[in-house]
């Protein structure tokens, strides 16, 4: 009886790790595909662009490409075409079954720059999408001790010759940034540049003594 206790013990061990092996071992489970239709659009406009998904890179186009996705999170990422300047940006959707995902791309728009004062130097930037922006400020030989009181940064090395280089929050709406400078001379041919650049390279200059309020 002693003995028959014993193998029913170890029969009834060997049967609950095979129950665990067939049911939780990850290299059971099969992976579930779906069909996955996926547009990119801005503007409520289908946009021909890159996309990366699940170790594949496909060109979308304006209509739907169809997808075979695995079930579970996936990481859609935008790559911009030849002339295109959206933002690259990760976007996270849960594929869960046959279905349709429409992505609104991120784009960028350059701000303007308006004048609140000419001395002191205050200047407005006006944007509704203008993200991880910095300015550097490069003035002519006559204008020294250039300065603001945003955060100062390493010079890229792109800017090696401007005076200082600035890192400025995501701009939503309104920035405004004060500007102080001393001139040494009043000629009529000096210059203040100021030069503003996105996370995705974005760029605009201009002359900030060429200034109307």
């Amino acid at each position: 009886m002693k003995t028959w206790g014993i193998v029913l013990l170890v029969l009834i061990v060997l049967g609950g790790i095979l129950f665990i092996y067939l049911n939780y071992n990850p290299l059971q489970k099969e992976s579930k595909i779906f069909n996955v239709s996926v547009s990119t659009e801005y503007n409520n406009q289908k946009i021909k662009t890159g996309l990366e998904v699940q170790n594949q890179e496909i060109n979308t186009s304006q209509t739907y490409e169809v997808l075979s996705l695995e079930q579970g999170e996936s990481v859609f990422k935008n790559k911009n075409l030849e002339g295109q300047t959206f933002y690259e940006n990760d976007y996270i959707y849960n594929i869960t079954g046959n279905q349709r995902i429409d992505i609104e791309l991120d784009k960028p728009e350059i701000p303007k720059i308006s004048f609140l004062s000419v001395n002191p130097l205050v200047i407005k930037l006006k944007s509704k999408n203008f993200k991880d922006p910095m300015f550097c400020l490069k003035g002519s030989v006559n204008l020294i001790q250039i300065r603001t009181n945003e955060t100062t940064i390493k010079k890229p090395e792109e800017f090696g010759n401007y005076d200082s280089c600035y890192r400025i929050d995501t701009i939503t709406d309104e920035k405004i940034i004060y500007i102080n400078y001393l001139p040494l001379s009043n000629e009529n041919n000096e210059f203040l540049n100021i030069t503003l650049k996105d996370k995705a390279n974005n760029t605009i200059t201009q002359n900030l003594l060429n200034n109307k309020i």
